[in-house]
């Protein structure tokens, strides 16, 4: 996957979780702050791999990671996973 498509295929899953994320304010209140989020696709396994080596990139840095997976549904919620802290 080139750059170009990675990084489109990413905004917009990330304007799908920042939409989320306005509408549903409460979740962020559970989850720890300045905490960087790593977006994973419900369809897409080549975002993915791409995204699970920002993941352990992240995890160097010493502060927290939260692992942010699209629900396969609209009706669902999104899954949040703390990665570290």
């Amino acid at each position: 996957m080139s750059n170009k498509i990675y990084v489109d295929k990413y905004l917009k899953l990330l304007k799908k979780l920042t939409s989320y994320l306005v509408a549903n304010g409460k979740e962020l209140k559970k989850l720890p702050k300045d905490a960087s989020y790593v977006a994973f696709s419900a369809k897409d396994t080549g975002l993915n791999k791409m995204n699970l080596k920002i993941l352990d990139e992240l995890k160097k840095e010493k502060k927290p990671v939260i692992k942010a997976e699209e629900p396969a549904s609209q009706k669902d919620p999104w899954k949040f996973t703390v990665i570290s802290q």
